[in-house]
């Protein structure tokens, strides 16, 4: 195998970062696309080609734009990114992502596939990753608590707080992680709900 067919083998997806590629117009959802982490890049690169088989270099485009030069074995590819609210670093990082996706470094997800998710209300950030997501659990192997906060769920979606009530079940990590974590979580549930129904 040669060193460009190693350098595009299949990451992991412990390689992959989400970035927010786009949001929606009331601000309530995000699309996601999934790239590969900075340090796994350098990681691959370092050990396919060397610490001398490679370089990059980030320069600005204007103030509003942060590019990536990534040079491999002589050849150059280049991408620019927008900077915005999270910080150089970030831009940075994200920036060498798309250089590298350029010589078919690629997260083992589709990066072009639709990855919308809900954001939290407040500070838009969104509330879960797409892979990250628990798989569901058959209803019969529910606790009676568990089918308890389901049904809550249901009646808040219905009255119109399915974001709020989605924001606490990320705040308890779903279910919650003990018997007074899951009670915890059904009473503000219950209360959102006589808010909300008020």
């Amino acid at each position: 195998m040669d060193s460009w067919e190693r350098l595009a083998a299949p990451f992991t997806n412990g390689a992959v970062r989400w970035r927010v590629a786009e949001r929606s117009l009331d601000g309530l959802t995000v699309r996601l696309r999934p790239g590969l982490t900075a340090s796994a890049i350098r990681a691959r690169l370092d050990e396919v080609l060397g610490k001398g088989g490679w370089s990059y270099t980030l320069f600005a485009v204007g103030e509003q734009a942060l590019g990536c030069n990534l040079t491999i074995s002589g050849v150059s590819r280049a991408a620019v990114v927008a900077i915005q609210q999270r910080g150089l670093e970030a831009c940075a990082d994200e920036a060498l992502a798309h250089a590298a996706e350029q010589f078919e470094l690629l997260p083992p997800l589709d990066p072009a596939a639709e990855y919308w998710v809900e954001a939290d209300p407040e500070s838009k950030e969104p509330l879960y990753e797409p892979h990250q997501q628990p798989a569901a659990i058959p209803e019969a192997e529910k606790s009676a608590g568990r089918q308890a906060i389901d049904r809550l769920l249901e009646r808040l979606k219905a009255a119109g707080a399915g974001r709020e009530a989605a924001a606490l079940i990320v705040r308890y990590g779903g279910y919650g992680g003990s018997p007074e974590a899951s009670r915890e979580l059904y009473t503000k549930l219950r209360a959102l709900l006589q808010e909300t129904i008020r």
